[in-house]
């Protein structure tokens, strides 16, 4: 079997979708659309099921991150990577903003100075191992998606180059 014709089979309940066979842009595409919707779903799950109250910070990484499900799904069905230019500014600012979450939670400072709306951007309600905290799990899923994307993008160059 050569490189060319190679395809990752996905099994998928629904016949005839692009689901049905994928290559490695998509498999790539996909990686980052499931990141997305596991952050999504695991901020909506503490903030509706365990009732933890987001910070405005928290709010912010919210808004960067739950667009890239929709987005993240829609190219993964279509196995394009066209939308990379498009969602690597929300990826960006999002890491960026869960990177100062982490500075302010995890620097020694006046702790009045993180008093950034009704609660408080240092409140800790995860901190799993005494380091993993809500804000880390939110940059780790940035960056993997943004991983995901540059790989989804090289894996695109390669299969047009072996036409």
């Amino acid at each position: 079997m050569s490189s060319r014709s190679f395809r990752y089979d996905v099994e998928t309940p629904i016949e005839g979708t692009k689901f049905e066979t994928m290559n490695k842009t998509g498999v790539w595409l996909f990686f980052a659309w499931t990141v997305a919707t596991v952050a999504t779903t695991g901020s909506l799950f503490l903030s509706e099921v365990w009732h933890f109250t987001p910070c405005v910070l928290c709010w912010y990484q919210r808004i960067f991150m739950y667009p890239l499900v929709i987005v993240l799904g829609i190219a993964a069905y279509r196995q394009k990577t066209d939308i990379v230019p498009y969602v690597l500014p929300l990826i960006l600012i999002g890491g960026g903003i869960s990177t100062y979450h982490i500075v302010i939670q995890k620097l020694p400072h006046d702790l009045s100075a993180a008093a950034c709306g009704p609660v408080s951007c240092m409140d800790d309600y995860l901190n799993w191992f005494g380091w993993l905290t809500i804000p880390m799990l939110a940059l780790a899923a940035f960056i993997l998606i943004t991983f995901a994307l540059l790989q989804a993008k090289r894996s695109q160059k390669q299969e047009a180059a072996q036409g």
